[in-house]
């Protein structure tokens, strides 16, 4: 006789005494074995008279037919489960408990795709984008593990646990930046919570939120680095100024539609470093519409990443700028309310930032050119040249001041003794001139 394969699941059913009045009462369990290992499972089936209505497995008779058939639904569930996943018995009788919850997810992307869903009704579809494109790459590395999911109940045989939160992380830092891991993970404890939220009080022993306290926020004096790292040399806005690719001395490929092209891409270029707006707001079709104040004129919108209003002050030069351009060259991308393509984006901006690798040459800068430095020089222009305060910045920014004294306000020394010159030349006039020798 063919001896039976240990690395199978197979399921039995036997009686269990259970206290009852009726002395003849049994309930119905099942037995699980799997690789040496076994364990019992309660079915809720009962059965009155034993010695009548049971033999070996099963009920005897056909009066018993849904109960039978209620035990090899059983015993095919069980039997039917992937074994490669499991280690022992008891990690089966686990896995089986925790169908019991079938009605609500038990599994991280299960879980994630409810909130996805609970989301959809409520935010951008570019935010639904990003959302999407996390728990696709969760899923990539779910596979990669050769795992089929991930439990995020406490009895699951393979619960979601902070380690492996961390050890995905550390795969996405493997091949992403650490601003992209750090949203991924973000955006996954958002997706959670929602689901916790709303299942916390009806499915038993679920995980606390794992994509808490996993990301790695760079300490003060890296940021600090890296905004000034971001930050390029006025002269290089300069330079661009004094170029032309309308003029036979700037290469353009011997094209004159390269040359009209390339001038449109220069002058965008120098409204994004004199305004230090993003480059998704050059998706809107009203973006280079002015605005009349009392003061002057303005642009002002609400920024598409923030929803916060940003007013940048039009000075002759960004007037200058933008009756140069005229239009933007490329279609709007972005519509009234805010929404936009990202696919559109992405073609639009691989095409802008090509140019601008071409720009950095043409001008002999020597590294990146980028939209992002264009706003981080406008940004720290601001502030260290013409003394701007924190608030007004992160005004024109479209930021909160906590974002733009995170990100900008690394105010150099010449920048801190101007502004205690200033203060105190205005102090010493409110207080009748006096010597600063006196005030100090």
């Amino acid at each position: 006789m063919k001896q039976k394969d240990k690395s199978q699941i197979s399921v039995t059913f036997y009686l269990k005494k259970i206290s009852s009045k009726n002395q003849k009462a049994k309930a119905v369990y099942a037995t699980i074995a799997y690789r040496g290992t076994s364990s019992k499972v309660a079915t809720g089936i009962r059965c009155e008279d034993p010695q009548k209505d049971w033999i070996k497995n099963a009920f005897s008779g056909s009066q018993f037919g849904k109960l039978n058939s209620k035990l090899e639904e059983i015993k095919s569930e069980i039997e039917g489960y992937d074994s490669s996943i499991f280690r022992n018995a008891t990690e089966i009788k686990n896995a089986y408990n925790v169908e019991d919850f079938k009605d609500f997810p038990s599994t991280i992307l299960n879980a994630l795709e409810y909130a996805y869903l609970q989301k959809k009704k409520k935010v951008k579809p570019t935010t639904l984008v990003q959302l999407r494109s996390n728990i696709s790459l969760l899923e990539d590395y779910i596979l990669i593990k050769r795992q089929t999911d991930y439990g995020i109940v406490q009895s699951h045989p393979k619960k979601l646990t902070k380690l492996i939160v961390k050890d995905y992380y550390e795969w996405l830092l493997s091949t992403r930046k650490l601003s992209s891991a750090n949203n991924a993970i973000l955006q996954l404890k958002s997706l959670f919570k929602v689901y916790y939220d709303d299942h916390i009080d009806s499915v038993p022993d679920i995980i606390v939120n794992p994509f808490i306290s996993v990301i790695t926020r760079n300490n003060k004096q890296k940021t600090i680095a890296q905004a000034l790292a971001k930050n390029l040399d006025w002269k290089h806005i300069e330079k661009i100024e004094k170029i032309s690719y309308l003029n036979s001395e700037i290469s353009c490929h011997g094209c004159r539609k390269n040359a009209i092209s390339y001038e449109k891409y220069r002058l965008v270029t120098l409204f994004l470093a004199h305004t230090g707006m993003s480059f998704i707001e050059l998706g809107k079709a009203d973006v280079l519409d002015i605005s009349k104040t009392l003061h002057g004129s303005v642009l002002s919108s609400r920024r598409v990443k923030t929803n916060k209003k940003y007013t940048i002050p039009v000075s002759p030069k960004v007037k200058e700028i933008i009756e140069e351009l005229g239009t933007i060259p490329w279609d709007p991308f972005v519509d009234e309310n805010g929404n936009y393509s990202h696919n559109q984006r992405q073609k639009i901006y691989a095409k802008y930032c090509r140019f601008l690798k071409k720009l950095a040459e043409d001008i002999e800068l020597r590294s990146v050119l980028t939209p992002h430095i264009l706003r981080h020089t406008f940004a720290m222009r601001m502030l260290n040249y013409f003394n701007y305060s924190l608030k007004v910045v992160a005004r024109m920014l479209g930021d909160t001041e906590q974002t733009a004294r995170e990100n900008y306000c690394d105010y150099d020394d010449d920048n801190i003794v101007a502004t205690m010159n200033q203060e105190m030349t205005n102090y010493m006039t409110k207080s009748g001139n006096k010597s600063e020798s006196q005030i100090i």
